[in-house]
């Protein structure tokens, strides 16, 4: 499970969150950590949601399975 430390607070992030935050994110094109940190701020992404996006390696990626890889410790649901 991801446990985000938020100030003093934990903060569970799941899957579904991130991918509610990123739902259009990859509409017809690959996209950097940069901008996917930039997408799901615009769209609401609470600040641990956000914590764990910056963990994601520097590269292109196409698609929310492509995350996955990386976030494989990040459970489906909180």
């Amino acid at each position: 499970m991801t446990k985000v430390s938020y100030g003093q607070i934990m903060e569970t992030v799941s899957r579904s969150e991130i991918a509610e935050c990123l739902e259009h994110a990859f509409v017809g094109r690959a996209v950097s950590p940069e901008s996917i940190v930039e997408f799901a701020a615009d769209h609401g992404a609470r600040p641990p949601v956000l914590e764990v996006l910056r963990r994601l390696q520097e590269r292109e990626y196409r698609n929310l399975r492509d995350l996955w890889r990386e976030l494989a410790d990040v459970p489906l649901e909180r």
